[in-house]
């Protein structure tokens, strides 16, 4: 159903049965989305990164002090390094 009020707004009044399509529709979409982000979100330590990048922990540690490559910082020695930040570091992700 479709009303339009005195402020000439439009409002939409959805039966359940399309509101139950609409969520069905839109759940796989959020579930890759969601699987997307969560992998985005997984961290490294600096060997971790260095089996992901393929390379070794001396090159990582070259990017991290070039400013290359993304980190955070854990205690006073520790790096941890993000899937997102790999990816950017390669190339696969524009920021």
């Amino acid at each position: 159903m479709f009303h339009l009020n005195n402020m000439t707004k439009a409002t939409f009044e959805l039966e359940p049965y399309q509101i139950q399509r609409m969520i069905e529709l839109s759940a796989p979409e959020y579930g890759r989305e969601k699987a997307y982000q969560e992998q985005l979100s997984k961290t490294y330590d600096v060997e971790g990164a260095a089996k992901r990048l393929e390379c070794c922990t001396k090159t990582i540690a070259n990017l991290i002090k070039d400013g290359r490559i993304r980190y955070t910082m854990v205690g006073k020695k520790g790096y941890r390094i993000s899937e997102l930040a790999c990816r950017e570091f390669m190339g696969d992700i524009k920021t």
